[in-house]
């Protein structure tokens, strides 16, 4: 039989807290190229983009951007606001700004807003897209140039302004829906 005693608990406890020391000793030691190599390393599970699901709690509809044609990215479809996270921002710094450049709506310390969907494309992390409340159907709000809000319900799935969400938003809508925190797309061989 094996067991533990109170005396190996205590050397095993010991070990951790040395080897956590450690640890920490080398990564504070870290500077310049070194440091960057190790925070690249955890970069790299922070997602690319950010966007956030608006929706209304009273009729289950979301708040969708639509895109113009002329759009680079997802041209005349309907997407989730959000956009690219730069470098030096957190994800929930990316879309606190792209909600502020977008609609002109500034939110303190994310009131409201939650991690709610992970985007996966062909397993690699793409995006994380927060939850938060829509805001309301008469608020002032600012579009860039070209570009619009639109309702979409929960109750109509098959209409025209349904089958306009780009294939990563509606797999994202339907994991949220779901109740899933994963999204996966996968693209064609």
């Amino acid at each position: 039989k094996k067991y533990c005693t109170s005396r190996h608990k205590m050397v095993i406890a010991a070990s951790s807290v040395i080897a956590l020391s450690a640890v920490f000793a080398i990564v504070t030691a870290l500077t310049g190229p070194e440091m960057t190599r190790v925070a690249s390393k955890y970069a790299n599970s922070l997602p690319q983009y950010v966007c956030i699901i608006f929706s209304e709690e009273s009729s289950g509809s979301v708040f969708l951007e639509d895109r113009p044609d002329s759009a680079k990215v997802a041209a005349g479809m309907l997407t989730c606001f959000g956009g690219k996270r730069e470098a030096d921002e957190s994800p929930l710094q990316c879309i606190k700004r792209e909600i502020n450049e977008e609609l002109g709506i500034s939110t303190r310390n994310g009131d409201g807003l939650r991690r709610a969907v992970d985007l996966f494309v062909d397993g690699k992390l793409i995006a994380w897209f927060f939850e938060g409340p829509a805001p309301a159907r008469n608020a002032p709000l600012v579009f860039e140039a070209g570009r619009r809000g639109v309702w979409l319900g929960r109750d109509n799935p098959d209409s025209a302004d349904a089958a306009r969400v780009s294939p990563w938003h509606a797999v994202v809508l339907k994991a949220w829906r779901d109740g899933e925190s994963r999204a996966d797309f996968i693209t064609e061989p």
